[in-house]
């Protein structure tokens, strides 16, 4: 038979999509770390205590309303409603 012999001649190891999920994922836990560092930092200091927490609760608003809205229009398109 020919193609590729079996078993292989090296050893089965993580694919080049595992090591790039794996890649992103670090790099989205490095940039969520850094973000809470310096959410941290900048709710120590009292002067920007008031601005981070506004800050930070129009981003989970804006979020919101974004998932919302994605959710809202998916359901209706799944069952045939738009």
């Amino acid at each position: 038979m020919v193609g590729h012999p079996w078993p292989p001649e090296r050893p089965l190891g993580l694919g080049h999509f595992a090591r790039t999920g794996f890649a992103a994922g670090a790099a989205v836990a490095a940039v969520v770390a850094v973000h809470l560092g310096l959410g941290g930092a900048a709710l120590a200091d009292t002067r920007w205590t008031a601005g981070t927490v506004g800050l930070v609760a129009a981003a989970v608003a804006v979020k919101l309303t974004l998932l919302g809205g994605f959710t809202v229009r998916r359901r209706g398109r799944r069952t045939g409603e738009s």
